[in-house]
């Protein structure tokens, strides 16, 4: 609570802002940053969403208001939503610039921004950043809208797979109800996501469970997807969303690994429902992070060497 109100008694000494989110944006990053840009709106201040990649078509339903990042255009206040280290959200150039204010409101495990930030929300026991933004709306007892409902929601059910992870708590559940009784509109949720569910999505994700390999020795299971796969099937990297998951299930993996082949860049997503094991302990030897049983990272290097090793 000291580190929410630090940032409400800082955003209200303040008047312009700008947010920013992740690369590769999913529905928490971007149902949390339109959430909190209404929020702040109504306060009077002067408010900028960007990102370092294109939002999918699908999400601008919620709000068309996050343009391309533009390290020219930021306000010396910055607050990076749901991302734990500035280069996954492409700010590596002003990682060291005092000129800057920023501010850090996340809920992944071993946040690298809490060295850096003035203020740092770092929630890593609640499902999503959108119930972090919830909880700062609700110290504030500001009027939460039907449409900053709608967003909050969607951050919340994007990270939770639809509320049946076991990042869902009761208290996720009560944030939840509460948003649905504010006019949340789970329905519109559910139709924007659906859409998602094309056949070449579905020939895709065919694709990658025909791949999948088994390693009895590590009770690891893992498949990959190449970019030129995407190409050929006239899809985008959102079409991965919701993969790494599904491959998951399977009950003989302790862990499971989905790996994106880029042009030059492997991105891996690690998953695992056993209590005794922290996926971002092996995303960490490749510089990356997340939660207990849901990591990632991305490692730059010949994709031949990479799975090689």
């Amino acid at each position: 609570m000291v580190q929410i109100d630090d940032f409400l008694n800082y955003i209200k000494s303040q008047t312009k802002f700008s947010i920013i989110i992740h690369k590769d944006p999913d529905g928490d990053a971007i149902g949390s940053a339109i959430a909190l840009h209404a929020f702040l709106n109504t306060s009077g201040k002067i408010i900028n969403i960007y990102c370092v990649d294109k939002i999918p078509e699908i999400f601008k339903v919620f709000g068309d208001l996050i343009e391309l990042l533009n390290i020219k255009k930021l306000s010396k206040n910055i607050i990076i939503l749901d991302s734990p280290d500035f280069k996954r959200c492409g700010l590596d150039i002003i990682a060291n610039d005092s000129r800057y204010c920023i501010m850090s409101i996340d809920h992944h495990q071993n946040n690298k921004l809490s060295r850096i930030a003035k203020i740092n929300i770092n929630e890593t026991a609640v499902s999503s950043t959108a119930e972090i933004i919830y909880q700062i709306m609700n110290r504030m007892r500001a009027r939460i809208t039907p449409k900053i409902a709608t967003n909050l929601l969607l951050g919340i059910y994007c990270d939770t797979a639809g509320l049946i992870h076991s990042n869902t708590h009761s208290n996720t559940l009560k944030i939840s109800a509460k948003l649905l009784s504010l006019g949340a509109n789970l329905n519109m949720i559910n139709q924007v996501l659906e859409i998602s569910h094309q056949p070449n999505r579905l020939k895709l994700w065919g694709l990658a469970l025909s791949r999948l390999k088994f390693n009895a020795k590590y009770s690891i299971l893992y498949t990959y997807i190449s970019n030129k796969d995407l190409v050929n099937l006239q899809l985008d990297t959102f079409d991965l969303s919701g993969l790494p998951n599904q491959i998951n299930k399977d009950e003989r993996a302790k862990i499971s690994i989905f790996f994106y082949f880029d042009k030059s860049e492997i991105k891996g997503s690690i998953r695992t429902e056993k209590d005794n094991i922290d996926t971002t302990k092996i995303a960490e030897i490749f510089s990356g992070g997340g939660h207990k049983k849901a990591a990632g990272f991305v490692y730059n290097s010949r994709i031949r060497e990479f799975w090689n090793s």
